[in-house]
């Protein structure tokens, strides 16, 4: 009798853990409009309508592309990515403010090319366009 309570309690845990990750992931934005024109001073290129979900199930771990680095190590914790926090966007620390090794246009090309170079082909675009439509264009 103590073995079934035991294996009913282990599958009770996977479905509460299940349901906090579904919950997770649907608390979070589908997609967003990546658009940082106060941070350039001539803007040549268009926003980014990025596909956040798609890339929260491609990638694994958050903390791939969210981070705070001090000291080399990330520092950043999976309860500090709230859809309201903008402290974990980007321009919180690649902006105008300067605390970073990279400025803005640098830290998105190294994270989002650099991870669709290493994934493979085709994994995602690498070229300018592939991100950036030209004016008028649809996406």
């Amino acid at each position: 009798m103590m073995l079934m309570d035991k294996k009913k309690f282990a599958a009770s845990a996977v479905i509460v853990l299940i349901g906090f990750t579904i919950a997770n992931l649907s608390a979070q934005e589908e997609h967003l409009f990546i658009d940082n024109r106060s941070f350039y001073a001539a803007k040549q290129r268009s926003g980014v309508n990025f596909p956040h979900q798609k890339h929260m199930i491609a990638v694994d771990d958050c903390m791939k592309c969210h981070h705070r680095y001090e000291n080399g190590r990330n520092t950043l914790g999976t309860d500090d990515l709230a859809p309201n926090n903008h402290a974990i966007r980007c321009p919180s620390c690649h902006g105008l403010s300067g605390n970073s090794k990279y400025n803005l246009t640098e830290a998105y090309h190294l994270q989002c090319i650099g991870c669709h170079e290493e994934r493979g082909k085709n994994a995602g675009p690498r070229f300018c366009a592939g991100c950036h439509p030209r004016r008028g264009a649809r996406k």
